[in-house]
Order: C-alpha cells, then structure tokens, then sequence
C-alpha cells in the first residue's frame, strides 16, 4: 500500500481501520507510511518510510496493489499486471474497517479484477519495440531531424486569458496588457515554425 508522495498522514481514525483490516487479511502486507504507529497494527503488516514501489508490483507474490490512483502508481501496476484498489484516503475521513476489507477481499478473491488487469497488462506490453529500443530511435530522431512543427507540445501555441474582476468583465489595462502579450506570443510561435518550415524545404532544396 502507497499513497504517494504527497500525503504525509492519514487520519488516526482511517490509519486504525486500515491497519485492522489489514490484520485479519492472511497475506503479509508492506505499507508505506508516516506518522503514529497504529495501535491495531498485526503481525502481517510491515511499515516503511519508503518503498521500492516498482520492484514490488513485479514481484511474483504480489496479490493487489492499495493506491490513490496516481499515474506512476497505475501504469506501474498495468505493467506488472497487478490488481488495484484505489481509496481516496484523503476524504475517506469516515473510512470504517468493515467497508475497507470487503474491498480488499473482493480485489482480492474475484477473477474478474485480475483477468481484466492482465488484458491491460497484455496491450500494454504489445509494442513492435521495447522502451529502451524506443527512446534509442526517438533521441537518434531528433538528432537526425530537429524537433518538427508536428511533434511540439502544445504549451507551445497556448495563450494567455485576460485576467477578470469581481464583475466578470476585464479590467482596461490588464485586459491590454494580456491581450498584447497573447498576441505577441501567438506572432513569435507563427514566426518560428514558419523559419523552421523554410529551413526545412531549404535543406531538401540543396540536398
């Protein structure tokens, strides 16, 4: 179980009802995690300040994965085809022991979470190149090419807004002042991905 980088403590409540569900579970258990040590805490459970979080969920023993749903946390957990349980603790303020280790025995008992994980899993992995053979071409790529119009981020063509006042409506001079920084902005991406465009056909004109 990790929630993250960003949470630093649960509630005494919601760390009491989670260490006992996790007690009468008959799986060891490795929970990250900070704070006061749960009074109800069993023999199963281990506690650490810090996890290896991947080496983990590619363990063979490994039955279900207790998360917040982060992206690093999922996709993790799709590649190693690990079941995930995903409570938001941060609200969960209410979080009862009952409900938490039904949860956790439906995670862990039904087929169907593990089946469909091990769909993701298998379209995950099915990729004509593996990540490193991936980043190898991409960074040659670029070395070979530049970086295209196509392939820029689209932080690149993004805009500012004016800024607005209680009353909905923008303020004079900040609404110019915007608007002229939007515009200014929009002319100088335009101006470079046309130069680039130049040099391009320039490059293929010559070659």
């Amino acid at each position: 179980m990790s929630l993250g980088t960003l949470v630093s403590a649960l509630p005494k409540g919601v760390t009491e009802a989670v260490a006992q569900a996790f007690a009468q579970l008959p799986h060891k258990v490795v929970w990250r995690f900070l704070g006061e040590r749960p009074s109800s805490l069993g023999n199963n459970t281990l506690l650490l300040d810090w996890l290896p979080q991947n080496d983990l969920l590619g363990h063979p023993k490994t039955r279900a994965f207790v998360a917040h749903g982060g992206t690093n946390g999922l996709y993790e957990a799709i590649y190693h085809g690990v079941p995930v349980l995903v409570e938001q603790c941060l609200e969960a303020t209410t979080l009862t022991t009952k409900y938490f280790l039904e949860a956790l025995r439906d995670v862990l008992e039904n087929p169907s979470y593990c089946h469909s994980m091990q769909k993701l899993f298998g379209l995950h992995r099915n990729t004509p190149l593996s990540p490193f053979a991936s980043a190898t071409f991409w960074i040659e790529y670029v070395m070979r090419n530049g970086v295209p119009p196509a392939h820029r981020s689209l932080q690149h063509v993004l805009v500012l807004q004016p800024q607005r006042g209680r009353g909905g409506a923008a303020h004079g001079p900040q609404r110019s002042l915007s608007l002229g920084l939007s515009l200014c902005l929009q002319q100088a991406v335009l101006q470079e991905l046309q130069e680039e465009d130049q040099a391009g056909v320039k490059d293929v004109n010559i070659d």
